[in-house]
């Protein structure tokens, strides 16, 4: 029925070409550096005896690239020295030299001067061999440790039973270092045996994660929290943070809609639909409310995922969809690093879809007509002219959709960044810059940014924050709105030109151009200025006790100008068919958020039993307003956009303003004995002026443990660094419901139904409020297990999670003649359940590191309550993203097949070719009775996979993100060819006719969509199942030995590209959007070349 094929998503051509000059750029630079690298990285071997200067750097010029330079009337070539050097860099048998000869070098590419040196020679170091053994604490060798001279490349490693052998000068300091031990510096002396114990490298347990309102070390943590650091995110090419998450953190699904830029942000789900209200999670930045897309990716220090309750409680009324904590860049002490990120490069649409061209589209029209009994419109000489394409304008073969996304969408980002302190007043200080054009006229984005964030120890007990950032935000796009291009665009058919060939806009079906309105028909331009203010006073009473405020302000600043122009577009070369009525609408709005915290903080240790306790206050109030003009008929010439302009006459406003707050108490305390046995619990009392006072708070608790059995006496297994049990529980809240659900409102030209007629009139209530709404609640019960092996190089996290959220505010059906609508209520209640696994590696082999992350998510939902109002698609048991219709079991073959059939009246009647509905109740004829549930459009699995390596100053890192478990539906022209008088794609020339009737899609008709189209079916529903290639990036670091003499500490250069590819069977125009009839801006594919710098 469905024959499905997998779809590399990626224009492999164009790709081609894009590694080739990819490949060309890398092969410039490197030649450039490998000069530079040639030195250091060219082993040698000279061992003579008594023979002349000349005969030994002939040696050397044997042996490699080098050219030795020098005069023969200072320099006595026929001077005889001994020399035995082997396997060595050209640098250690250059100083031999040397030490042997008075000389002294200069090393320049691969040239090598030598010369005279006047200066008194030094005292020389007599070198004599070291050997030992490297072991950790439990006495097994540590097979490949790197036993290096401090500050030279002199170096082994160690063999199969952890030994090593080395020849140093006596005041040599050896650094001994392998991944998941702490490296270890031993001065040699005399000494000709060095044994050394490594230790345990606990820094992967002491990290420190972000938790609400403050951290915690992770080796006690007992709640669910992803925590993603910033090297993770590094150097892609995101205009919003919220697509730098996909596929990295366990439990968070992140679905991106559209590939615009400034409309590119992904949607935020943790652990999955747990409500049938929104289900986005609460962003948190630096300790307030705040949003991923007001912030340069640049300044993203970390970001913790808060998943389950004991993680999230803290936030109360908001956490009921989970918490993400975003925490910038903060000044460290030392000196001052300026840092310097850019890149440029271009984007291309992942998938677009293929259209038939001009003479096909004509075949398959005349082919549809036939078959609903009509004349053919086109004859064959119409169709042998379309094919020749004799006529531009009689005859065009035009791709409106390819025109439309016609541009190789450049992108250029630069941020810089000062960074350092002493010891009483720390800073980070950033500029950042990102241009990116889009794909279709106008579609470009434009952002400035600036963040500060200054820490100041005014004295011992007493320290005072300041945190500040300014982003502006200017998106452009068409008039007309993207989706509305789009879907003009598949709606265009190939025989009618883009343009006449005199130049004039053809006119679509009388009426639309989408090329023409994007490039002439008017603009919308938005501005979005984002203002941040955060300022912290923290004062230490005594030891361990402390206390906190913090005053912040979110601003947001935002203006909106839309014109259209007077666009003419034309039937005939000269007659014009469609001339769009100049409009000009403008709006300005405003919001702020203030927000006061106050923190009394707690930590201290008596002896064995450790102490943390938070105690706060919360209060927000958010406030927003906007004020909008419009006129028609300005000026024609489309020079002024000022609203007085137009005409007065036709003239419109509107404006608004709507306010919240919250105000909360909280507590945390956590205790632990030894790190071995560990507790906490929270609790915060909210209050939201979204409710009515009768339940306008609640309290919201949570309690966790945990049990390191690793820490035991008893537990005595070395390979084992860290063995940890969780278990929490907690109730979370949602305020989702809008501003003034419970109370009484007033609207003009509201509709109400009596009998069949619908009348207009004034209503009150028109929404109608509900005095005693209440919180929607939710539970969550998570058990999980952390697990460190072989010296924390692999690592093991698991969580199993059941969250059952009740009194669901919705809104239940009612009867039309009521006026209004109907009012929300707590209502509903919907369960889901899942676990999440994460599988880390990191090793290091000689010079070679190289890790391994996957993560694995599973998630399922579904409706436990409805309060009586199911309906169907939507009732107890289902699951809340569920498609829900007539099972297909096939195409009709020929009317016999049809005669013998269930009735299928209810669908329109039945021809060959058209699709077969099951009967599920066997009444022996096709109804609503006999829709079923057919699949679900939220992944069930999702999978994530980061793969990265390092040898010397080459890097390589890979992204790959894959769901499964998930159905998609084709509608609109992605399963009906000709759709409202669109084109045919080439998939669906493989339709039904008698010659083939295993076709993938029903016969060509212009009538017959309530039979094959207008009911969701089985037919179209497909496997949405996906693996995308997220991220590579290939990068180069030069040699700290070549950037000390150029006074920079950092010089990377990299290569990067987004979405490479995608593989899927499914049809529609991308699988993240599983209703797939694409009237979306695409996904794209960005390559980018980028700098690194460090001063």
């Amino acid at each position: 029925m469905n024959n499905q094929r997998i779809v590399v998503s990626v224009n492999l051509k164009r790709t081609i070409k894009i590694m080739k000059l990819t490949v060309l750029m890398l092969v410039v630079c490197l030649s450039q550096m490998v000069a530079a690298t040639y030195a250091q990285t060219t082993k040698l071997s000279v061992s003579v005896k008594n023979e002349t200067l000349e005969h030994v750097l002939k040696q050397i010029e044997k042996q490699s690239e080098f050219l030795f330079f020098y005069n023969l009337e200072e320099i006595n070539k026929n001077e005889r020295i001994s020399i035995d050097k082997r396997n060595t860099n050209i640098s250690e048998i250059l100083d031999a030299i040397a030490e042997k000869t008075g000389l002294k070098y200069a090393i320049r590419d691969r040239h090598i001067v030598l010369m005279v040196n006047n200066e008194p020679p030094a005292v020389a170091q007599q070198s004599h061999r070291v050997t030992g053994v490297v072991k950790d604490a439990a006495g097994i060798p540590v097979i490949g440790a790197n036993v290096v001279v401090k500050g030279t490349t002199n170096g082994t490693v160690t063999n199969i039973d952890g030994e090593y052998s080395l020849s140093v000068p006596s005041s040599a300091v050896l650094q001994i270092s392998y991944i998941g031990y702490n490296t270890q510096e031993v001065t040699v002396g005399n000494k000709t045996v060095l044994n050394i114990l490594l230790q345990e490298d606990s820094q992967r347990l002491n990290e420190v994660i972000v938790v609400g309102y403050g951290t915690q070390k992770k080796a006690t943590l007992t709640g669910a929290v992803a925590s993603v650091r910033s090297e993770q995110i590094a150097n892609r090419a995101a205009s919003d943070a919220t697509n730098l998450l996909t596929g990295i953190a366990p439990g968070l699904t992140a679905i991106q809609r559209s590939g615009q830029p400034g409309a590119d942000g992904a949607e935020f789900i943790i652990r999955g639909p747990g409500t049938l209200n929104s289900t986005s999670p609460l962003i948190i930045v630096d300790g307030i409310p705040g949003s991923l897309n007001a912030i340069d990716p640049n300044d993203i220090e970390n970001i913790s995922v808060l998943k389950d309750a004991a993680s999230a409680a803290i936030y109360g009324v908001r956490a009921g969809n989970g918490v993400i904590l975003v925490t910038t860049k903060k000044g460290k002490e030392g000196r001052m690093k300026v840092s310097y990120n850019g890149y440029i490069g271009f984007q291309n649409p992942t998938r677009l879809p293929k259209w038939v061209n001009s003479a096909d589209y004509a075949t398959l029209y005349n082919e549809a007509l036939t078959n609903d009994g009509l004349a053919p419109k086109y004859s064959e000489t119409d169709i042998d002219n379309y094919r020749k394409g004799t006529d531009p304008d009689l005859y065009p073969n035009s791709d409106q959709t390819d025109a439309l996304f016609s541009k190789n969408g450049f992108q250029h980002s630069h941020h810089i960044q000062l960074d350092g302190g002493t010891e009483k007043t720390r800073y980070n200080f950033s500029l950042g810059y990102l241009n990116r054009e889009g794909l279709i006229a106008q579609t470009d984005l434009e952002r400035y940014s600036i963040r500060g964030n200054f820490d100041f120890d005014i004295s011992k007990r007493v320290n005072f924050g300041v945190n500040f950032s300014y982003i502006r935000q200017e998106k452009s796009q068409p008039y007309q709105s993207i989706s509305e291009l789009v879907h003009r665009s598949y709606r265009e058919t190939p025989v009618t030109p883009i343009k006449w060939s005199n130049g004039n806009w053809a006119a679509f079906m009388n009426e639309h151009n989408s090329v023409a309105e994007a490039e002439n028909g008017g603009y919308d331009h938005y501005t979005d200025n984002f203002l941040t203010a955060i300022g912290t006073l923290e004062i230490k009473l005594i030891d361990g006790l402390s206390v906190k405020g913090v005053t912040a302000m979110n601003g947001n600043f935002t203006h909106t100008k839309r014109q259209q122009y007077n666009l003419s577009l034309y039937n005939a070369p000269d007659v014009v068919g469609m001339k769009f009525r100049p409009y000009l609408f403008e709006n300005r709005g405003e919001s702020s958020d203030i927000n006061l915290q106050a923190f009394l903080n707690y930590n201290k240790t008596f002896g064995m039993h450790n102490v943390a306790a938070v105690l706060g206050y919360e209060q927000r109030k958010y406030t927003n307003s906007s004020i909008a003009a419009s006129r028609y008929d300005l000026p024609e010439n489309n020079l002024l956009d000022q609203i007085n302009a137009g005409d007065a006459s036709d003239q419109r406003n509107d404006g608004g303003m709507d306010e919240n707050s919250i105000r909360s108490v909280f507590g945390r305390i956590n205790y632990n004995f030894a790190e071995r046995y560990l507790l906490e619990v929270t609790l915060r009392y909210d209050g939201s002026s979204r409710f009515p006072k009768n339940n306008r708070f609640e309290l919201f608790p949570s309690v966790s443990a945990g049990w390191r059995i690793s820490e035991e006496d008893f537990f005595n297994f070395d390979p084992i660094s860290n063995l940890k049990l969780r278990a929490s529980w907690g109730h979370l809240g949602n305020q989702e419901i809008g501003n003034y659900a419970y109370q009484n409102k007033y609207s003009l030209g509201r509709l109400y139904g009596f009998g069949n007629i619908m009348y207009s009139g004034i209503a009150e209530n028109y929404s109608m409020s509900n005095s005693t709404i209440g919180w929607e609640n939710t539970e969550m019960v998570n058990a999980g297990l952390d697990l460190n092996i072989l010296n924390n190089r692999l690592s093991f996290t698991f969580d199993y999670f059941v969250r059952n959220t009740r009194d669901i505010l919705m809104s239940l059906p009612q009867p039309t003649i009521l006026g209004a609508y109907a009012p929300v209520i707590n209502a509903g209640a919907v369960r889901n359940k899942g676990f999440e696994m994460q599988l880390g590696w990191n090793d290091q082999l000689k010079d070679f590191n190289y890790y391994a992350n996957l993560s694995v998510s599973r998630v399922k939902d579904k409706i436990t309550d409805l309060k009586g109002a199911d309906t169907p698609g939507r009732s107890v048991g289902d699951p809340i993203n569920n498609i829900f219709g007539l099972e297909a079991i096939g195409l009709f073959a020929s009317e016999e097949e049809i005669k013998n059939a269930p009735n299928q009246d209810y669908t329109g009647g039945a021809s060959p070719g058209d699709i077969r509905y099951k009967d599920q109740n066997g009444d022996k004829k096709i109804t609503a009775e006999d829709r079923v549930n057919l699949g679900n459009t939220f992944p069930g699995v999702t999978f994530g996979l980061q793969l990265g390596a390092s040898y010397k100053g080459f890097d390589i890192a890979t992204t790959i993100h894959a769901v499964a478990d998930v159905q998609g539906y084709l509608t609109g022209t992605a399963a009906q060819a000709f759709a409202n008088g669109a084109s045919a794609l080439e998939a669906q020339k493989d339709r039904w006719t008698p010659n083939n009737l295993n076709a993938s899609y029903p016969r060509l008709s212009l009538n017959n969509a309530s039979r094959n189209y207008t009911q969701t079916n089985s037919f179209f529903m497909e496997n949405a199942s996906y693996i995308k290639m997220r991220n590579l990036q290939i990068g180069y670091s030069l040699p700290k030995s070549i950037l000390s003499n150029l006074f920079v500490e950092k010089f990377r250069f990299y290569v990067n590209a987004d979405n490479l590819f995608t593989i899927t069977s499914f049809r529609g125009f991308d699988p993240e959007t599983p209703w797939g009839g694409g009237n979306i801006y695409p996904m794209v594919t960005s390559y980018t070349f980028g700098l690194n710098l460090v001063f």
